[in-house]
């Protein structure tokens, strides 16, 4: 055979082979993007969550939290009445009694009234309209880590929504944490509150130079 036929199967040949590592190389680039665009999808789906399940509008059910740090860290909560998307939430800590009222949608679930020494069950749900103003956005959309926003004295910030967390009620995963902080110049603190799906509030943080108090859920059910 010749030189010149020798020469010619041989560029075939590493032409094939150059051929076949390009479609092997293009069809890992595929499955590459294909991977990335699958854990884009999942992340998408974990921020475009329904709000509501982190605050259950569920009449009747009491949380009892367990504290530590002090006196008043240990405390209970009461769902009194709801109405349509409006919740009225008491909390008891020994010391006073507080009604809350919460709006809870799809996107925001904001806290609309905060009545502090109220010592009776007067439903308050009647009074407030579909439109009243927030006074404080406890949640919002997107649920994704580095969302911020401020109210009127605290700036909020996502920053978890995958924790894992264990509290005497049990074991919770894909729990949001939210950090709180000051904007006001003359007060500086830092608290933390870790919020479950189909369960709400089930822990609190609060952290000073010289303190650290927490509440965790003890348990948590329906008023039988």
């Amino acid at each position: 055979m010749s030189k010149f036929l020798k020469g010619h199967k041989l560029v075939i040949v590493v032409f094939i082979l150059q051929f076949l590592l390009g479609c092997s190389a293009n069809n890992v680039v595929e499955e590459q993007n294909k991977d990335d665009n699958q854990v884009e999808s999942k992340i998408d789906q974990q921020t475009e969550v329904d709000l509501r399940a982190y605050l259950p509008i569920r009449e009747g059910m009491i949380y009892k939290y367990q504290g530590e740090g002090n006196e008043y860290a240990t405390f209970t909560t009461e769902t009194k009445f709801i109405k349509d998307n409006l919740i009225q939430v008491h909390k008891n800590n020994g010391g006073t009694e507080i009604a809350s009222v919460y709006r809870v949608e799809k996107e925001k679930v904001v806290l609309l009234q905060e009545n502090p020494e109220f010592y009776s069950d007067t439903n308050l749900l009647n009074d407030v309209g579909d439109k009243a103003d927030a006074k404080e956005v406890i949640l919002k959309s997107p649920l994704k880590v580095g969302e911020k926003w401020n109210n009127a004295k605290e700036r909020r910030e996502i920053v978890a929504i995958d924790e894992q967390l264990t509290t005497p009620a049990g074991d919770f995963y894909d729990v949001v944490k939210i950090k709180v902080t000051s904007i006001e110049e003359d007060r500086d603190f830092e608290s933390y509150e870790y919020y479950a799906k189909n369960i709400g509030l089930i822990m609190l943080e609060s952290r000073g130079e010289d303190y650290q108090v927490t509440s965790k859920l003890k348990s948590y059910g329906r008023l039988e």
